[in-house]
């Protein structure tokens, strides 16, 4: 059976890194994005479309793409930018990235990029004003991702209800789950739910039942 518990997320840049600390230095991996503000395009800050990818899958080191966009009446990918400027901007010209995507980021990477090195990278763009959501996950059973005794969520956009799914509409929120299908405990949540209730966070409650 699986269980959440829901909090309200403020619109504070602070209080939001404060969250992204929470998550416990021995979990698995991260996953989630992070847009600039719109204040740091307009001041010319940006490196239009470029990603700064922090992934598993990328020989463990971060990597710099570009956005890819499909045409509206084909579906086709279009041509992209590339990445070339973007590396010299961000790198001479000192220019911030245009998103930041976490794909299963620490994930068996101790020795090169840790589940504190990850969350440091996240708060620190958050503390500039970048915005998104972002999972956290305790272990995986059966070779499935999201088979997971625990997880974390949280969204700055919150989200729209779906009968279907049985999800609840939510403002901005923090999500804590536990599954006892995988031996997920409460307890495992202790520390996150202590860090958010020194943060001043209050819980919300659901209509839904989670299974």
């Amino acid at each position: 059976m699986g269980r959440k518990l829901y909090y309200e997320l403020p619109d504070d840049n602070g209080i939001v890194a404060g969250v992204v600390d929470a998550i416990p230095s021995n979990w698995s991996w991260v996953d989630g994005t992070l847009g600039a503000p719109e204040r740091l395009h307009e001041r010319g800050r940006i490196s239009e479309n470029s990603v700064l990818l922090i992934s598993r899958f990328y020989s463990i080191k971060p990597t710099l793409s570009v956005i890819k966009e499909r045409d509206k009446d084909s579906g086709f990918y279009l041509p992209v930018e590339r990445v070339g400027p973007k590396i010299k901007e961000i790198i001479l010209d000192k220019k911030l990235p245009f998103r930041i995507r976490f794909d299963e980021a620490a994930f068996g990477t101790s020795k090169e990029i840790t589940m504190d090195d990850v969350k440091e990278i996240a708060r620190r763009f958050i503390e500039i004003g970048y915005k998104g959501h972002m999972g956290a996950f305790r272990d995986y059973h059966n070779n499935h991702k999201y088979d997971n005794s625990a997880s974390f969520h949280f969204s700055q956009y919150g989200r729209d209800e779906n009968k279907l799914f049985r999800t609840q509409g939510l403002p901005p929120f923090v999500e804590l789950g536990w599954d006892e299908r995988y031996s997920g405990r409460r307890e495992y949540l202790d520390s996150i739910v202590e860090a958010l209730e020194r943060l001043g966070l209050k819980e919300i409650q659901s209509d839904y039942v989670e299974i």
